[in-house]
């Protein structure tokens, strides 16, 4: 694939897909609750790879057995948000490279690039067994609160993009807010995401990001 010198940064979870955690469809389904993971999360008090092993704990407890078709199958019923075709088409005309980095389970992100117009995704993974049963662990490509790294990581290793705009949806994406010369909060889920972005897209219209985007360009 053929570098471009714009790169355009998406989130996945509420920005490219309505469910704002690819996570929670799971928990949804099967009755499960990780509220309190979350709270140990943001307290510090289990890390990344222990917020992933206690959600995928409770769903094997839930469902003994379950395994990866079983949960592509669930995300497959996902809808894509309005405008994501005409949008990711747009930026890619304006000489945009795509890439997703989202702390969402990697299942979903490659059913949403089916078509393959990401040139890189960055999304956590369940860890599975030959017959495709999940183990227990996760597979940790994104830690949820340090994304800025994870393209700090990218653009150390693809020199020569002049133009970053990056699209998230809550507190979590400000660090790549932070390293990028446009942010966009898409349908932002919190005040400081849409504090720290440069523009601010309420509704649920991703045609709306690709024309803000063309227009500050």
């Amino acid at each position: 694939m053929v570098m471009n010198d714009r790169l355009m940064v998406f989130d996945m979870d509420g920005v490219l897909v309505r469910p704002r955690s690819s996570w929670r469809i799971v928990h949804d389904h099967l009755g499960t609750q990780n509220e309190r993971s979350y709270d140990l999360y943001m307290q510090g008090l289990i890390d990344d790879a222990g917020f992933m092993r206690r959600d995928i704990e409770m769903w094997m407890n839930t469902r003994p057995g379950i395994d990866i078709p079983y949960l592509g199958n669930l995300f497959s019923s996902v809808g894509i948000m309005p405008g994501y075709s005409s949008a990711v088409r747009e930026l890619m005309d304006a000489g945009f490279d795509l890439i997703m980095i989202s702390g969402g389970i990697d299942l979903l992100s490659r059913i949403i690039d089916r078509e393959g117009r990401f040139r890189e995704i960055f999304s956590n993974g369940l860890a599975s067994d030959s017959t495709g049963r999940l183990t227990g662990e996760g597979i940790l490509r994104v830690p949820l609160r340090d994304k800025g790294a994870v393209l700090k990581g990218f653009l150390d290793r693809n020199p020569g993009y002049g133009i970053v705009v990056s699209v998230g949806d809550s507190f979590v994406d400000v660090p790549l807010f932070t390293s990028s010369d446009l942010s966009i909060a898409f349908r932002p889920m919190d005040e400081q995401s849409s504090k720290e972005a440069d523009i601010v897209i309420d509704g649920e219209d991703l045609q709306k990001v690709s024309d803000a985007v063309v227009e500050w360009l």
